[in-house]
Parts: structure tokens; C-alpha cells; sequence
């Protein structure tokens, strides 16, 4: 080797390693969170998505190789370009899931830069795959939840007739003589369902054929709700006999991740057992030639330039990321709330003993307010002066208000407001709640647009402080239920106005 291709290689070398330093210092954050994910309950499929995906690729590794390089700039440019938009404006209003998903789309626009299309198109797959990491489908399928658990009631209960059990199925409830199940969000299964298609996929592509591959996805889909609702009347059928105190059977082995285990071990004998040929023809289709490197082909100065534009995209992303991050607001006059509001007097409280209370954020305010018949109101604030990962209003300690929400409309002294109202059922009776989020002064009611206006804010004003308001009580005590709704009523419309005008003027 001469000279020249000393320097050519080490300059090379040198490109090769900046570009991945600034990669990992763009994207730490998000790369240390999946892996922690990897070992939690619901994120614990995520190593086998990344196993299998470096698996695909090792099965195109000769290909691979033997295909000439041809960086195409200015498409890879501008996709990894998105990706890291992408990435800023999840990090800013701290959604994990789109800085994840920012995080496969850069890794597209760099294989495009670097490799070119060839390239991209035998990357595509296992690079997509990546996505099924994340929780991506599980939020999707969030919104169809409730059918999920209808799903599951209807099978559970289906199977305890079968078994002989008298079982009377109340919507999300099941009713047997000596325990009521509940189907809970977290027990309508969409977490091991997704688990069980997403791992399905690589096993039907190369163990069927494509219609072979549509039905393997398919039965995957269906066996995994049918199984949940097994589940769930196994755990039925199981407490009758051995009490509740284990309710998720004998060495936990009735949890949704051990029959996510077995029936992933059934699928995986059933396609190999009926699509053996098949394994052999997907692996053979990328290993036909031998080895020939024709990297070389690939004049040094394209791939110099290119890996430099990559390196720049990337630094001028976490360059913004750095010198731009929102700056915190303080939120002082928080304690001006009246303690007398109507013929409501209140008291500060260390704790209230709810559901949606959380860590110590920036700023809280809990107080009890009482009227002269003894019924009590409970006042929470959460304020966050610059809101970040795991330290903001939406997060899942609220997530559960939503679930039974419905809008409504309330009159003030000023403007007829609209907030959220809700019931929660604990400890043994039901409560009502109404509650806001507040950014930057102004009232939202849903997750998704009290996160896109945290977003807009940040770059607006370089701010993400929020607020969430809870007001909640319980009034099925009430002998005239009306008159004390409307009370409630005047008490909520106040209090919105002096949080309005405290969030206004902050």
C-alpha cells in the first residue's frame, strides 16, 4: 500500500470515528433509555427485535459487501436531516417515542449517505424492524384499549362457562361468587399482542412465503388475544381454589410475560415445522457469490464528503439540542390562592392521599377545602418550570384520569370554560374529579395537544413550564346531589380564575 492510501485510509478512519462519537453524543439519551426498557416488564421483547434485526443483517452480509458503494448526499441529507428534527422536537416536549422514532429515521438517512440506495434497500427491513423496540404500536393501539378489554372479558368468560363456573360478565368486570376480576387497562394484553406480531414477522419472512407470511401474522394476532383471555379465566379459575392472595397462580406463572413466553415457543415450532424449505431458500437467496470487496470502487472523495456532511448534520442537531434547551420559569405567587373561596375554607396539607399524586415537582399545592356540612374538596397543583423526561404533567401517575373523562362547560364571572370531568372508583367508594392542564397561560383538556403546545412553546419562547389542576371529590353521599354539583361547580370556577391569573402573570 503506498503513501497515498495510507493517508487516504487514515483520514478515513478519522471521519469514521468522529461521526460516531457525535452519533452516540446525539442520541446517549435515547440509546441508554431502550436499553434500560429492555429490562422492564413491558419492554423486554426489545433485545430480541435488535438480536433479530442483526441477524437479518448477518444474512445479507455477503451481499453486502459486495455491493458498490454510492453515497447519494443529498437524499441522505436531507432524511437524516428529519431525524434530527425529529429529535429535537421530542426531546423538547419530552416524548421519548418520537425521539426513538427520530432515531430509526436517522439511521435510514445515514445508511443513504454513506452507502446509497442499493445499500438502503437491503438495510430497509432490519433497520425498520427496529421501530418494533419502541412502543410505538402500543400507543397506537391505545386507542382502541377499550375493545381490547371487551375482547378479553368476552373470552375470559367464555372459558369459565366452559369450564362450569358460574361467572356474570359486568363491561371491564368479571362476577364470580368468590372474587370480581377487573379487566384494567394494563390487563387488555395489547403489550404481549404486540410482542407476539412484531416477533412474528421475522419468523414468518423466513420460514413462509409471502401468503404463508400474511397468515403466520394473522394467527399471531388472533392467538394472542384468545390466550389473554385464557389467561385471565385461568387466574378465575385458579383463585376459587386457592384463594386470591396469589392471584397470578404458582410461581407467577399466570403473568401476561410467561404466556407471552409459550405461546412465542409454539408459534416458533409451528412455522419451522411448516416452512423448513423455505428457512433454507431465505438464507441461500444472499450467500449465491463469494466474497468480492468492491468498496474501492468508490472514489475516496465521495465517501470522505459524505461522511463529513453526516458528521456536520449531526453536530449542528446536538450543537441546538445543547445551546437551545428550554430555560425554566419560576412560578412564586402559588400560595396567593384564596384559602376562603365561596363558603369553601381550606387548609395546606402534606398529603391527600390520591392516586394522581406524584414525586415532589418544582412547585405543588395541596389543600382540603370544607364547607359547614363537613363535605371536603381536595385542591392539587403539580407545576413544572421546565418540563423533561420522566418530570412533566403528562405522564402516566394522570394518565388513568382520561379513561372515563368527558368534556365539559362551566360559567364564570368572565368566560364559560372547558375542562375535563371524571369518576375513579378507591377505596371503597367513588369519586369525582375535574381537571386541566395549563401551558403558558392558556387551558388544554387533551395529553396530545397539552404536549404539542409544550412543544410550540419551546420554540416560541425557549419554555416548557406546565401545570396540571386536579379538583376532586365524593358526592354520592349527597342527599341533594344537584344543589352541591352546583357548589362544586362555583368552587371549580373560581379557583380556575385565580389559577389563570397566577399562570398569566408568571
Amino acid at each position: 500500500m503506498d503513501t497515498v492510501s495510507i493517508k487516504k485510509s487514515g483520514w478515513l478512519s478519522i471521519s469514521h470515528f468522529l461521526l460516531l462519537l457525535v452519533f452516540f453524543a446525539l442520541y446517549y439519551k435515547v440509546l441508554y433509555a431502550t436499553i434500560i426498557g429492555w429490562f422492564n416488564y413491558n419492554g423486554g421483547h426489545g433485545l430480541l427485535i435488535f438480536l433479530i434485526s442483526i441477524y437479518i443483517i448477518w444474512t445479507r452480509w455477503i451481499i453486502l459487501r459486495q455491493t458498490t458503494l454510492s453515497p447519494q448526499v443529498f437524499v441522505g441529507a436531507s432524511i437524516m436531516t428529519c431525524g434530527c428534527m425529529l429529535l429535537i422536537l421530542g426531546d423538547f416536549s419530552s416524548i421519548l417515542l418520537l425521539q426513538q422514532t427520530s432515531l430509526i429515521v436517522t439511521l435510514l438517512g445515514m445508511v443513504t449517505i454513506l452507502l446509497g440506495f442499493n445499500h438502503l434497500k437491503l438495510l430497509l427491513l432490519p433497520v425498520i424492524y427496529l421501530i418494533f423496540m419502541f412502543p410505538l404500536f402500543e400507543e397506537i393501539l391505545g386507542f382502541f384499549v377499550v375493545y381490547f378489554q371487551a375482547m378479553g372479558t368476552f373470552i375470559s368468560t367464555f372459558f369459565l362457562k366452559l369450564f362450569g363456573m358460574p361467572v356474570y360478565n359486568d363491561k371491564f368486570h368479571i362476577v364470580m361468587p368468590h372474587i370480581t376480576l377487573e379487566i384494567a387497562k394494563v390487563c387488555s394484553g395489547i403489550n404481549h399482542i404486540t410482542a407476539l406480531v412484531s416477533l412474528s414477522i421475522p419468523l414468518s419472512y423466513i420460514t413462509q412465503k409471502k401468503i404463508g407470511m400474511l397468515i403466520l401474522i394473522l394467527i399471531t394476532f388472533v392467538v394472542g388475544v384468545v390466550s389473554n383471555g385464557l389467561r385471565i379465566a385461568l387466574i378465575g379459575v385458579w383463585t376459587q381454589y386457592a384463594g386470591a392472595s396469589t392471584i397470578h397462580g404458582p410461581f407467577s406463572l399466570l403473568y401476561a410475560s410467561t404466556v407471552f413466553l409459550s405461546v412465542f415457543a409454539l408459534l416458533t415450532f409451528f412455522s419451522m415445522l411448516t416452512g423448513r424449505s423455505h428457512i433454507k431458500e431465505t438464507i441461500s437467496k444472499y450467500r449465491k457469490k463469494e466474497i468480492v470487496d468492491t468498496r474501492a470502487l468508490s472514489p475516496f472523495c465521495s465517501k470522505f464528503i459524505s461522511f463529513n456532511i453526516a458528521t456536520v448534520i449531526l453536530c449542528i442537531a446536538w450543537g441546538y439540542l445543547v445551546l437551545m434547551q428550554p430555560v425554566p420559569v419560576d412560578l412564586k405567587k402559588l400560595y396567593t390562592v384564596p384559602f376562603e373561596i365561596g363558603q369553601w375554607k381550606g387548609e395546606n396539607v402534606e398529603k391527600l392521599n390520591e392516586r394522581f399524586e406524584g414525586e415532589p415537582s418544582d412547585h405543588q399545592l395541596k389543600k382540603i377545602y370544607s364547607d359547614k356540612s363537613g363535605n371536603k374538596i381536595k385542591l392539587y397543583v403539580d407545576f413544572y418550570a421546565a418540563q423533561t423526561q420522566d418530570r412533566e404533567i403528562v405522564n402516566s401517575r394522570s394518565d388513568w384520569l382520561h379513561d372515563r373523562a368527558e368534556i365539559v362547560r362551566i360559567e364564570t364571572d368572565k368566560k364559560k370554560i372547558k375542562i375535563k370531568k371524571t369518576k375513579y372508583f378507591v377505596q371503597g367508594k367513588w369519586k369525582t374529579a375535574f381537571f386541566w392542564y395549563d401551558i403558558n397561560g392558556n387551558t388544554f383538556v387533551e395529553r396530545h395537544t397539552a404536549k404539542v403546545a409544550t412543544m410550540l412553546n419551546a420554540f416560541k419562547s425557549r419554555r416548557t413550564d406546565g401545570a396540571i389542576v386536579i379538583i376532586s371529590f365524593v358526592d354520592d353521599d349527597q342527599t341533594d346531589k344537584n344543589q352541591f354539583q352546583e357548589n362544586v361547580k362555583g368552587f371549580v370556577a373560581e379557583v380556575y380564575l385565580h389559577l389563570s391569573d397566577i399562570f398569566q402573570n408568571r
